[in-house]
């Protein structure tokens, strides 16, 4: 399989004239239409501080930031990041300067008469001046409102910023971890999580950072606003594409486990022998519609006797991954299944002889094995 990169630049953003001095980058859904836009910031080319909209289709446009109300987008921007410090569901951003003497700014989006706005919050907050060479947004405390730390000297300022309560009504939150398996990442790096409340919905993608030098919190934060109810329904997109709803208590952290079933496919499952190096190859073949942990693969092989045969074949065992003599392949096919193949270099050969075996594939929380069948060993395949 071969992949190939294209520069759909000019296609994505309608000829816009991109900057050529990007210093910071965050992708984030500014507007809740459950779309990844772009916001980015630069060093050299005015305005330094842009954001375009996911219009879908692959197509991007412009935002007027200052329509908007972002009053500052023409001074040299070293970090930015969003996330929703308020806990009000709509996301924020920080944005940090190069510049020592110019302003942090905190741009809260709000809905004012009907419009989307953005207000600078940063006086309000006391984030101060100054530059910063990374940026980490986490709930450090845990207790349910993003903190702020900042990567600078502390002879230069502030950098660890505790997100304190501010008088209002209560504001509600969640926040979800992902355990990925299977044909997942285990930290679920590229995952599409929806949270569904009031009949809102607000997406996230999990990423392990973006733009320069910030590492974003494992746990996505997601602010609930005044929300009355006592759960909402989580859907995680995971990156192979399953698709997994969970319903979550607020005001607390979740941990969703990838839940992708291998769902082995009985008609592909086949065992057979043929000449090896030490003697005899024995072969187990079987497909699953899920990519699975190949750690995970085993064959369990079961003691038997049969009516006719010419021997008994006394005791069972396990082949794993790992083991000697054992080795384990899985293939990605055409028709979007993933074939496995386990080959046990036994060395010995039990002619006349029926056989069981079970094949077993599985992920992290999930397993399928497949019915018993047999395999007649008629004469030694290295006779």
């Amino acid at each position: 399989m071969t992949y190939q990169l294209f520069d759909e630049t000019e296609t994505w953003f309608q000829g816009a004239e991109l900057p050529q001095n990007v210093t910071a980058a965050v992708w984030y859904d500014y507007d809740g239409d459950q779309k990844q836009d772009l916001m980015i910031g630069s060093h050299v080319d005015a305005p330094t501080l842009r954001l375009f909209h996911n219009e879908g289709n692959e197509n991007f446009s412009e935002v007027d930031l200052k329509a908007m109300g972002c009053w500052k987008t023409d001074h040299p921007i070293n970090g930015l990041a969003a996330f929703d410090y308020d806990n009000d569901r709509s996301m924020d951003v920080l944005v940090v300067p190069e510049n020592e003497e110019d302003p942090i700014l905190l741009y809260a989006c709000k809905m004012v008469n009907g419009q989307r706005r953005f207000v600078d919050l940063a006086g309000a907050c006391s984030l101060g001046r100054g530059s910063a060479e990374g940026i980490t947004v986490a709930d450090f405390d845990r207790d349910g409102r993003p903190d702020l730390y900042l990567d600078r000297p502390s002879s230069e300022g502030k950098f660890y910023f505790k997100n304190v309560p501010y008088q209002g009504p209560d504001q509600h939150w969640i926040e979800v971890g992902l355990s990925g398996g299977g044909g997942n990442n285990y930290g679920g790096i590229g995952a599409q999580v929806r949270v569904q409340a009031d009949g809102v919905t607000q997406m996230q993608v999990k990423s392990a950072g973006y733009g320069r030098g910030l590492q974003q919190d494992p746990m996505l934060h997601f602010g609930l606003g005044e929300f009355s109810g006592s759960t909402v329904d989580v859907t995680v997109i995971w990156p192979d594409s399953n698709v997994q709803t969970q319903t979550c208590p607020v005001d607390t952290l979740s941990i969703i486990e990838d839940n992708t079933d291998p769902q082995m496919i009985a008609e592909t499952v086949h065992g057979s022998y043929r000449p090896g190096p030490g003697g005899t190859l024995w072969i187990f073949t079987w497909c699953t519609e899920h990519l699975t942990d190949i750690r995970l693969d085993s064959v369990n092989l079961i003691s038997s006797y049969y009516p006719g045969d010419d021997c008994f074949c006394g005791g069972s065992q396990t082949l794993h991954w790992g083991d000697r003599h054992v080795e384990v392949e899985i293939t990605a096919q055409p028709d979007g299944t993933y074939e496995h193949e386990l080959t046990w270099d036994a060395g010995c050969c039990f002619p006349g002889c029926t056989h069981q075996y079970q094949v077993h594939s599985a992920t992290r929380f999930a397993e399928d094995v497949s019915a018993i069948k047999d395999m007649r060993m008629k004469v030694c395949a290295s006779q």
